[in-house]
């Protein structure tokens, strides 16, 4: 259930027992909902029957829902992750310059590359930086980068010395 139905859910639970118990509405009485809901009850009171004030509510209630909810473009930036970044041999240029200047080309500054570089590799040709899926795409345009891929890290599934012990014992 989302925010916004479980808030209309329960003000439409308050409203519901309030008139049918003929008791005050259960908000304070200085906020807006309690202000239009005590008018339109006091009008419709004799003219109308409880089912029209809760079908009026209701009605609000969604409107105020829809207004509280979250809208999708308010959703934070997705979080920078480590991506090794293969590229050509640099020639007279230092490894680390050479790819500050791949990263400056894509971030816009020197220094949100130097922020984004997190390792600057000197016998394999590449580096390792903190970027966005559309800074990956970007980066991957560059002349001279020839492979962009997420930094992942292996787990062995040896039991350690355990194995080098039985292989001692079988060699003897």
């Amino acid at each position: 259930m989302t925010h916004a139905e479980l808030l209309m859910s329960n003000i439409f639970t308050k409203v519901a027992l309030a008139v049918h118990n003929k008791r005050e509405l259960p908000f304070p009485k200085s906020s807006s909902f309690q202000l239009f809901t005590r008018s339109v009850y006091q009008n419709m009171k004799k003219t109308a029957s409880s089912i029209s004030l809760l079908v009026l509510v209701l009605i609000f209630a969604i409107v105020m829902a829809d207004a509280c909810a979250p809208s999708p473009s308010s959703a934070p930036p997705p979080e920078p992750l480590a991506y090794i970044v293969y590229t050509l041999k640099p020639e007279n240029e230092e490894p680390k310059a050479y790819h500050i200047r791949i990263l400056t080309a894509v971030l816009g500054s020197e220094e949100a590359a130097e922020k984004a570089l997190v390792y600057s590799y000197k016998i394999i040709p590449g580096f390792s930086a903190k970027l966005t899926p559309e800074q990956v795409t970007e980066i991957q345009k560059q002349p001279g980068v020839l492979q962009v891929q997420p930094n992942r890290t292996y787990k062995l599934l040896d039991s350690g010395p355990q194995i080098l012990t039985r292989i001692n014992l079988k060699l003897h």
